[in-house]
C-alpha cells in the first residue's frame, strides 16, 4: 500500500471514529438525563470516550503520514 493510500485510509477511519465516539457520548448524556441506571450511561459514556480517543490517535498518525507524503 503506498503512502497516499495509507493516509486516505487512516484519515477516513479517524474521522469516522471521532464522529462515532461523539455520538455514543451524546447518547450516554441523554440516557443520564432520562434517569437510566448509573451502569448504563456510565459504561456507554466510557465506551464513547475510548472510541473518541482512538480516533484522535489515528488522526495523529494520519497527520504524520501527510507530512511524510509532502516531504517525499
Amino acid at each position: 500500500m503506498n503512502l497516499k493510500t495509507k493516509w486516505l485510509v487512516t484519515g477516513g477511519l479517524a474521522m469516522s471514529l471521532l464522529g462515532f465516539g461523539i455520538s455514543i457520548i451524546g447518547d450516554a448524556i441523554m440516557q443520564r438525563t432520562l434517569g437510566a441506571d448509573f451502569s448504563i450511561w456510565f459504561f456507554e459514556g466510557l465506551l464513547g470516550l475510548i472510541v473518541f480517543n482512538a480516533g484522535i490517535g489515528i488522526f495523529g498518525k494520519a497527520v504524520i503520514l501527510r507530512i511524510e507524503l509532502n516531504n517525499s
